[in-house]
């Protein structure tokens, strides 16, 4: 993370450790508490899905990387049908888009990322 200057200096002038310190955005997380728990109703989420499913669509499906579990439902399996009847539904597109890939372990994969 990122820690402003000012403040990494204050850091080194009053010898404090290192895992005192926090970057600004687990600061930001530690008071604030932004993040706020939504719930979606299955049914109406369901019939999204299989509205999405009746027309061609590109579909733009992001996936929070320290929350893989949580971010696809299993709603989302029949959008991806590999034997979609192409007289009753067109097929769509899928884009799984990755998010907070800068928050994961550096290892070999994570530094080739593009």
């Amino acid at each position: 993370g990122f820690i402003p200057v000012e403040i990494y200096k204050h850091y080194l002038s009053t010898n404090l450790q290192k895992r005192t310190s926090q970057c600004q955005r687990c600061s930001l997380f530690s008071y604030t508490n932004p993040i706020s728990h939504c719930q979606v109703n299955e049914h109406i989420y369901r019939d999204i899905l299989t509205e999405i499913k009746r027309k061609r669509a590109l579909i733009i499906l992001i996936v929070d990387l320290l929350d893989i579990t949580n971010s696809i439902s299993r709603s989302w399996t029949h959008l991806v049908d590999q034997t979609t009847d192409y007289h009753n539904t067109s097929p769509n597109i899928i884009f799984v888009l990755g998010n907070k890939v800068d928050l994961l372990p550096k290892c070999r994969f994570v530094c080739n990322y593009k």
